[in-house]
Order: structure tokens, then C-alpha cells, then sequence
């Protein structure tokens, strides 16, 4: 179990995250109707997004007026990402959410794309139209997502994640479902899961390649139940 300072730092960072996200969420929630249509569509193309450079927020200290000094130093998102390991967050949160929509949703037609589209996302959902001629499009992205220490102990590091998903029928373009949003964070499950200074700073280290898989697996878990309850919202 989390020690309750670690706990109350989750807790904290997830209603923050869920604000953030729930605030800035376009309204257009599914109908009965859709909902039916969905699961009866020959396929829904489950489309995700290339995972965009992870944000690193080092601890820094006030030393004179207007001036700060970084406590260490820490390396770079794009460094951070190339030790992955080939690991892909906004993958692992596209299955995850695939799955739960299977298994509580009853939508078993789902198709997952191997390979990341693009960022920005399209602007224009119809823009499907001519890469899928039938069935519907499910998108998955992340918006943002990062390591920030933790102020009671500025080199150990909190995974923040926030991501959207939409849905388009592919023969017109049409939008069904805008607003999935979700926004949570993961310290680990325990003390000696926490993803600490060291392990920002590794080289293609398994042990933390291991950290950061079970906390972005926390958060794609989490995101993927928030995602649902707002698909099975009704308008």
C-alpha cells in the first residue's frame, strides 16, 4: 500500500487532472441509438496517435529575487522516451480502452491500427472518409504527459498523463462521441515502485523501462474507466 503522504499526493494530482480535463472537453455525448449503431457497425477502426515528447519538471529553488536555480539537473523528454524501450503510452491506453469497450460495452468489432498516426490529430473527422470506406473510427490521443517531482521529495518524480478519444462514422464524417477526456497521475503502487531521479537518468535500464510501464499501466487502467463512463453517458 502507498504511504498516506504518497496517497494524498495521487489523490491530489488526479482531481487535478480530471478538472483540467473535464473543463476543456467539447460536449457531444452518444444516444441510445448510436450506441446500438456502434455495436452493429462491421468494424470500428481504432485509430491512435503518435505519443508527443514527454514534459520533464525538475525541482527548483529561489536564491534572490526573480532569480531560481534548478536543485539538479535532469534529462530531456525526447532522452526520457528513447529509453522506453519501445514501449507506447498512447498504444498501451488505446488497447486498454479497446478492451474494456469489448468486454462492458459489447462492441467486438473493434480493429486496432498497429501504427501511430500523426500528430496534431484531424481537425476534420472527415478526413477518415477516404481511408475507411465503411464501419466508424475511434481516435485515441494523448494531449500531455510528464514526469513533476514531488515537493516532499524533490528526486523522486509523479507520472502525469491526460488524453481525449473521439468517435466518427466513417461513411460521412459524422461526429458521435467528442467528449472522452480523462487526466490522472501514478506514483507507483508502492515506495519501491516510485520512479525516482536515477531512473529518469538510466540508460535502457529494465528496472525502470519496469517502473514506468506500471505506472503509465496505473493511469492507461484508470483513463480507460473514465473513458467508458463518459461513452455510456446518454445525451
Amino acid at each position: 500500500m502507498l504511504h498516506p503522504v504518497w496517497r494524498l499526493i495521487v489523490v491530489s494530482m488526479l482531481l487535478t487532472g480530471m478538472a483540467a480535463a473535464g473543463g476543456c472537453a467539447s460536449r457531444r455525448s452518444l444516444t441510445d441509438a448510436d450506441r446500438a449503431e456502434l455495436r452493429n457497425q462491421p468494424v470500428i477502426h481504432v485509430v491512435h496517435y503518435a505519443t508527443p515528447t514527454p514534459t520533464v519538471q525538475a525541482p527548483k529553488a529561489h536564491v534572490a529575487p526573480y532569480t531560481n536555480i534548478k536543485l539538479h539537473e535532469t534529462p530531456t523528454g525526447s532522452e526520457i522516451q528513447e529509453n522506453l524501450g519501445g514501449y507506447d503510452p498512447t498504444l498501451d491506453l488505446a488497447r486498454r480502452f479497446g478492451g474494456v469497450l469489448t468486454r462492458s460495452a459489447g462492441l467486438k468489432n473493434l480493429r486496432i491500427e498497429r501504427d501511430a498516426d500523426p500528430l496534431p490529430p484531424l481537425k476534420d473527422a472527415k478526413g477518415f472518409q477516404t481511408r475507411y470506406k465503411n464501419g466508424a473510427v475511434l481516435e485515441v490521443w494523448v494531449e500531455r504527459w510528464g514526469f513533476h517531482y514531488v515537493p516532499v521529495d524533490w528526486k523522486t518524480y509523479t507520472l502525469t498523463l491526460s488524453a481525449k478519444a473521439r468517435l466518427t462514422r466513417a461513411q460521412d464524417g459524422q461526429v458521435l462521441w467528442s467528449t472522452g477526456s480523462c487526466g490522472y497521475a501514478s506514483a507507483g503502487k508502492t515506495f519501491d515502485d516510485r520512479i525516482v531521479l536515477s531512473d529518469l537518468k538510466s540508460n535502457n535500464s529494465k528496472k525502470a523501462q519496469a517502473k514506468f510501464r506500471q505506472a503509465m499501466g496505473q493511469i492507461a487502467d484508470n483513463c480507460a474507466q473514465q473513458l467508458l463512463q463518459d461513452y455510456s453517458k446518454t445525451k
